[in-house]
């Protein structure tokens, strides 16, 4: 074992202790230690009787510091999911509920108008916008893509040999299809992407079809291609070899598939960016790449069990062509998705073995080194999952279908094969049933447009919560050295300003529009909350950020360092980064690039600290998060040379450096710095010295605005409540950072 986890990179199952009673002194005033028994577990059953995500860290309780954490026979059956009202009926949507699979179908097909003009029924609207809300739930939908719209030719194979043959993609998965010992298929995933040409991919699609359809006539089936290296590569068998095609930008590949795309698609709101995600008040230069992407393989192809972005992010997931077969949970608590993993995915080896499972928390899904990949989960083990209240969905995702998967939600797909399963598979029986429905007799290519998102919410709980699971889930990926696609801080930030809670009196400048009445337009989506929903949904969750961030800045202007010890100094920026000269400043405060931390790769939201040795030196930016300075973390050597990795102040940072030497230096990697006067080679204390900025605002400016976003709630019977959930969310983020 090495770093925690065993020789295949699976995961021992075992719960740390915590530290809720970091309060409890191990020690007596005077120093001798004290003679405290470790606390035993006691179990409390979740008083409430539906599931409440806010409350659900508390359940079990949170392990003791004195005790050994929480061991999985001492997880209980989590309440269950709250009933939702009756399906819509208004004859524009078809809906449809399975209980037991847990899916909502709503087929959107019927609100089309004979002009094939697309509406929503307002009624549909809502309660599809709301199910978006429920995590115990899969929502899939049809008709949200107009079929008459796609130009067939965008969307075949020809189309891409024919855009992108003699170019390079880095990104093919290899898949084999081996036999078990009882006769049955199972496809295994082989370490490493295959680099080759689009054209020649096409041509092995080509080549796989008539091998399997037997048109070959005896030919040899290997394929053989060439890398972008030059290397000569072969696959020995093109009817066992899978290759999986995936993320493939095509807004920047395909600009036309794209276009054609977004014009067929009939909902927007559900995109990234779109009037529903939180990255709607950013400007498109600050957001973080989450596509649409596409995805094509032949059937077999799985990405087994994973949360997208490693649970800050949503994601839709549309299939053009092939089936999809799905398995879902709903949203847990770390300690519970914990013990589902080891229900679908363990390994309990021995008596004398450690048991472990497959990490689908914090490793990418198709990551090298992860070892064997566990066998697709039965039937016993759904039903496992389903006794402990995960609420397991398990389907088939079909042509012309669109699967929402909330944030923070394990999950697994594989690309359905016509060929049977065994008899526990726990797709068996939906396997068999689509086959006969459709008549399907041969293989069929697998193509499907996914994209990730950060839904807002439309109901004020619904904001709340899904502020709170993204929040929470940065600090689990911080936590475990993993990078959180989403930035919930700062799409945060810009929703309260551009709600501008705060402005009081309307302008009395006329409109920019000399043309027109104004007043006859509609701006305002009907779907769309309205602001005060917003900010009593966002208040909890802007309350804490908030208070984060003004501390920073108020203790660092009382009291300033401008100490000459290492790591000792923090000067303070004259004025916000959005108040510089973009002419002359070298960041832009409404992009991406620079405002994530050097070192855990943290959104950099507002406040973070700049090191003066990077700036001073090398000319080069090295900024880093609250967290990362408060712990020290930038004592250490980070490579900021292109090609040069000398430990030397002038091309590295260089917090590291412990000596104190000063002129005539025995290193003779001098000179003297002439910032710090302490040796260049050995000893500059530059690179420990910070300036302190803010990104978008000041104290003042900070103040205001979450003032701002309180007023607004105004009048408001529940602010006891909304005091309530910002506490449970403190509590809920504090256990993420030192409990899990």
């Amino acid at each position: 074992m090495e770093g925690g986890k065993t020789a295949d990179n699976h995961v021992p199952y075992d719960v740390p202790s915590g530290t809720q009673d970091e309060g409890i002194s191990s020690q007596r005033d005077n120093g001798e230690p004290t003679s405290l028994a470790p606390a035993p577990f006691v179990q409390k059953d979740d008083p409430n009787r539906f599931y409440v995500e806010e409350e659900a860290h508390r359940i079990p309780p949170l392990p003791s510091f004195h005790s050994k954490g929480v061991p999985p026979e001492d997880l209980k059956r989590i309440p269950l999911p709250p009933p939702f009202d009756d399906l819509p009926k208004t004859g524009k949507c078809e809906w449809s509920w399975d209980g037991e699979k847990r899916i909502l179908l709503a087929n959107f097909s019927s609100s089309v108008s004979s002009s094939n003009t697309f509406a929503m029924d307002p009624k549909d609207e809502a309660f599809f916008l709301q199910m978006m809300e429920r995590n115990d739930l899969t929502l899939i939908s049809e008709g949200l893509v107009s079929v008459q719209s796609l130009n067939p030719d965008y969307w075949k194979p020809e189309y891409l040999r024919r855009v992108l043959g003699q170019e390079y993609y880095h990104k093919f998965r290899r898949f084999d299809t081996v036999k078990t010992k009882k006769g049955f298929e199972k496809c295994v995933e082989v370490d490493g992407m295959v680099s080759m040409k689009v054209g020649d991919y096409i041509q092995y699609l080509e080549k796989r079809q008539d091998y399997l359809q037997g048109v070959m006539d005896g030919a040899d089936p290997s394929f053989a291609f060439v890398n972008h290296e030059g290397q000569p590569k072969t696959l020995k068998n093109v009817g066992i070899s899978a290759l999986y095609m995936i993320d493939v930008d095509i807004n920047r590949l395909l600009p036309k598939l794209s276009s054609n795309f977004l014009e067929s698609f009939r909902y927007h709101g559900v995109l990234p960016g779109g009037s529903h995600c939180m990255l709607n008040s950013v400007t498109s230069t600050a957001r973080p790449f989450m596509g649409p992407n596409m995805y094509v393989t032949p059937p077999a192809a799985f990405t087994h069990f994973h949360q997208d972005g490693h649970g800050t992010v949503d994601s839709g997931h549309l299939c053009i062509s092939g089936y999809n077969e799905v398995v879902m949970l709903r949203r847990l608590t770390e300690r519970h998705k914990k013990h589902a993993l080891m229900t679908l995915t363990g390994n309990f080896g021995g008596k004398k073995a450690l048991p472990t499972y497959f990490d689908g928390l914090y490793q990418e899904p198709h990551g090298d080194r992860l070892g064997k990949k566990p066998s697709w989960p039965t039937k016993a083990q759904i039903q496992k999952c389903r006794e402990m209240g995960y609420c397991p969905t398990v389907c088939i995702v079909k042509p012309g279908q669109l699967i929402h998967i909330n944030k923070g939600r394990l999950h697994a797909f594989r690309k359905m094969s016509i060929a049977p399963l065994p008899e526990g598979d726990c797709h068996k029986i939906l396997r068999e049933k689509t086959i006969e429905e459709h008549k399907l007799t041969k293989e069929t290519l697998c193509v499907s447009v996914a994209w990730d998102w950060m839904y807002r919410g439309v109901s004020v709980g619904g904001i709340n919560r899904e502020m709170g699971t993204v929040l929470e889930a940065v600090v689990l990926n911080r936590k475990n050295g993993k990078i959180s696609l989403a930035i919930p801080e700062f799409s945060l930030f810009q929703m309260a300003k551009m709600l501008n809670p705060g402005q009081k009196s309307a302008s009395r400048l006329d409109s920019f529009l000399p043309f027109g009445n104004s007043d006859s337009h509609t701006s305002v989506v009907s779907s769309m909350p309205d602001a005060r929903t917003i900010c009593r949904g966002i208040l909890p969750s802007l309350r804490h950020v908030m208070k984060q961030q003004l501390r920073t800045l108020g203790s660092a202007s009382s009291s300033a360092l401008e100490s000459s010890e290492r790591g000792e100094r923090v000067t303070i920026a004259k004025r916000p980064n959005t108040h510089e000269d973009p002419l002359k400043f070298p960041l832009d405060p409404y992009a991406l690039d620079g405002f994530a931390c050097k070192l855990c790769s943290r959104e950099l939201s507002n406040v973070y600290y700049h090191c003066d040795g990077c700036e001073k030196l090398l000319s080069k930016d090295f900024n880093i998060c609250l967290e990362c300075h408060g712990d020290k973390k930038f004592v250490c050597s980070v490579q900021m040379h292109p090609t040069n990795p000398k430990k030397h102040a002038t091309m590295n940072h260089t917090g590291a450096m412990k000596a104190n030497r000063t002129s005539r230096c025995p290193c003779k990697n001098g000179p003297v710095c002439a910032h710090c006067n302490f040796c260049l080679g050995c000893s500059c204390r530059c690179h420990t010295w910070f300036t302190l900025h803010s990104r978008m605002f000041g104290e003042a400016e900070g103040e205001a605005l979450l003032g701002g976003v309180d007023a607004a709630c105004a009048p408001c019977d529940d602010s006891q409540q909304s005091q309530k959930l910002g506490d449970l969310l403190a509590e809920r983020l504090e256990a993420a950072a030192k409990v899990y």
